[in-house]
């Protein structure tokens, strides 16, 4: 765990362990957690209360809630603590501002099962009624700098609702000059108004008091000319006057009310048009159930239930927030140990926002931007290498052979150190060649195979996240609109192309040189240059094409016609492509050496792997070490990288899964060094002409 902050042991918080009421709520202690894996601790500044936790605390949701809860789904606080793990310290860091996302598994799109909505904060998860609170860490987006954390508080759920109702669907997103009809004056209904203005809209706001609709108008400000406002208890046939102010109907209906008032909602919109079910704050009798079948005929729009929304469009909206200049509007403010008073507010005030409750003296610290590296759905995460150029030796001294470089590496004793290593290494490569020559036909074609399929994986991601990959490349990496397009596309036909081409044997050069491209490419396109274990990684891979590269050559008798090449013939390109490759292919072990926590197990495996890495490097007992390593990096790769049994949700499954492809391509390029042998430019081939 990484912190440098005060943390308490004991703090507070508040648990509904029964449905009877506000007075069921209770104010007790609890030790405060460490983050683990892929977890933030939060030390929570402000939370705000919502109309839903009335309802929760009353036993009216509908959804499912968790026993015992803790309420609150809207909260906004500072970072105190990190998990130890990878994922958690590359998106957050000691002293970030933060906001909880409202659905803590919804990342991007639409809710696809209840397992994912039971996720949400203060109903299926304990909420934001507390001190301190361990988050995901990709249950979190970063707040303004702008904005108090009193009104970031109150974005999770009323401001990113009402934002998903007017640009959540991909048939009906809100335009300027466009009429938005948002029924009431709560957090909701007022956060619709501010977008709908903001985007040059007319928004028309339904009161039953002119004091609220007075304070509306205030917060609109400026924008205050394409306001409308109407009283419906002055004006019970409300949508009567709607249609008055435009006559075609509104293009979008924030429905709060519920049966109450959804025969009103359905009259006040357009044809085609839209209505978003948010709520049914006005209740209605049994007997007065609107025909919902009738409605939608005679409305042909869309009727949609809104479910707040994802991580992606909450980081959307911020940036909405923040180009817009809105600011929240915060009725009253209570203190922590208040909860209940501030419930009884609710129940009877209504009041046109929510109510905001510091958990202690607020500390106002606003650390630092955290710094997206990317989103948590799974883009492609190639990185690439640059080559370098060994100083050349003094010309009139020999040079040294790697033999030579071996034995004075081990000292007086080196030359029958190595002798005796010889002879045992001898042995297992004789039963080694014994026993694998049923399957060493197939060698070639499996390595190559596995050398590919990270690139077949990654082409498969992209086309199935296109519009993920797309608004990270745009949001994150500012890729212009329909370069970001371009890239992705060329980038999967490059690997699939140049992937057949591998697998057929055909045009090598091209193959391997398109493949590396896509590595380079992708690499500075997604800005992953400077991560140490995405380098390791990607080199290996790199030596993994060059193992490729070299087995192609061993078979073919010249290059293409008319293409310049090297002032090297077929076998020195070969000898140096297997040198350069079986050097490249031992870095993701490396990786794997310097990572992790380290255990008696991890200790011992890695040692001998080190000492294997060392000879596949120098090309002794090369097919016998890369055996080694292919044994070692399937078993971990199958044991740690295990992608399947992570829930298709949960943003860790892509990182997994990319690990897991990745391994298994440099397992490929050491089942071809198995299979071609080290070549020339190594001590197994130097001892034959000592």
């Amino acid at each position: 765990m990484s912190s440098t902050s005060y943390i308490p042991t004991r703090a507070k918080e508040w648990r509904l362990p029964e449905r009877n009421g506000i007075d069921s709520l209770q104010l007790v202690d609890f030790e405060v957690p460490k983050p683990g894996v892929d977890e933030v601790l939060v030390k929570i500044e402000a939370a705000s209360l919502q109309y839903r936790d009335l309802m929760l605390a009353k036993a009216y949701y509908p959804l499912q809630e968790k026993k015992n809860l803790v309420p609150g789904s809207d909260g906004a606080g500072v970072v105190v603590a990190v998990g130890p793990t990878r994922y958690a310290q590359q998106h957050w860091k000691e002293g970030d501002r933060v906001a909880g996302q409202f659905t803590q598994m919804l990342q991007t799109g639409k809710p696809t099962s209840r397992e994912v909505m039971s996720t949400a904060l203060g109903g299926g998860w304990d909420g934001v009624f507390t001190q301190y609170r361990i988050f995901p860490a990709f249950g979190l987006v970063k707040i303004p700098d702008s904005l108090s954390f009193e009104e970031a508080s109150t974005l999770p759920c009323a401001a990113l609702t009402a934002y998903d109702s007017l640009y959540g669907s991909g048939s009906h997103v809100l335009r300027a000059g466009q009429w938005v009809l948002a029924l009431g004056t709560g957090g909701v209904s007022i956060f619709s108004m501010q977008f709908a203005l903001s985007s040059g809209a007319h928004c028309i706001i339904t009161s039953s008091s002119d004091a609220k609709l007075q304070k509306a108008k205030e917060i609109a400000g400026e924008n205050s000319e394409r306001l409308h406002l109407i009283n419906y208890s002055k004006t019970p046939d409300w949508e009567l006057e709607v249609l008055k102010l435009i006559p075609r109907g509104v293009d979008f209906v924030v429905e709060v009310g519920g049966n109450g008032s959804l025969p009103k909602s359905f009259a006040s919109a357009a044809m085609g048009g839209m209505v978003a079910a948010i709520g049914f704050v006005a209740g209605a009798a049994k007997e007065t159930f609107p025909d919902a079948n009738g409605l939608m005929l005679s409305f042909g729009g869309v009727y949609r239930g809104i479910l707040v929304g994802s991580r992606s469009e909450f980081e959307e909206m911020i940036q909405h927030v923040e180009a817009a200049k809105i600011k929240p509007s915060i009725d009253k403010v209570f203190k922590f140990e208040e909860l209940k008073e501030a419930y009884r507010y609710l129940e009877s005030q209504k009041p046109p926002s929510v109510n905001v409750l510091p958990p202690s003296p607020a500390n106002r610290r606003a650390g630092p931007a955290p710094t997206h590296a990317r989103r948590q759905s799974g883009m492609p995460q190639h990185m690439y290498s640059q080559g370098y150029v060994p100083t050349p030796g003094n010309s009139h001294t020999r040079r040294p052979s790697v033999v030579d470089i071996a034995a004075d590496f081990l000292g007086p004793s080196g030359p029958e150190q190595l002798a005796k290593m010889r002879q045992h290494g001898s042995k297992v490569e004789d039963w080694i060649d014994t026993y694998s020559r049923p399957i060493r036909p197939w060698l070639p074609a499996l390595g190559r195979f596995l050398i590919i399929v990270t690139f077949l994986e990654d082409a498969h991601r992209i086309l199935t996240q296109i519009s993920d990959q797309n608004y990270y490349l745009q949001k994150h990496r500012g890729f212009p609109w329909g370069l970001s397009h371009a890239f992705l596309y060329t980038n999967v036909i490059m690997m699939l192309a140049c992937s057949a081409l591998v697998m057929a044997k055909r045009y090598p050069e091209i193959a391997t040189g398109g493949l590396f491209g896509v590595v380079l490419a992708q690499g500075l396109g997604y800005g992953l240059i400077f991560d140490l274990n995405f380098f390791l990684r990607n080199l290996s891979v790199i030596g993994g094409l060059l193992m490729v590269l070299s087995d192609s050559l061993s078979t073919r008798k010249s290059t293409f016609a008319n293409i310049p090449s090297l002032d090297l013939n077929e076998t020195d390109r070969k000898k140096y492509f297997q040198l350069a490759g079986r050097v490249l292919l031992v870095f993701l072990f490396l990786g794997f050496v310097f990572n992790g926590k380290f255990s008696v197990a991890r200790t011992g495996v890695s040692v001998v792997g080190l000492a294997a890495c060392i000879a596949v490097a120098l090309g002794y007992k090369a097919k016998i070490s890369a055996l080694f390593l292919v044994t070692t990096l399937s078993i971990f790769n199958f044991s740690i990288n295990n992608f399947w049994a992570v829930h298709s949700a949960h943003p860790q499954r892509d990182f997994l899964k990319y690990d897991f492809f990745q391994t298994l391509s440099i397992v490929g390029g050491l089942l071809l060094l198995v299979n071609l042998g080290p070549g020339d430019l190594s001590m197994d081939q130097s001892k034959k002409h000592m």
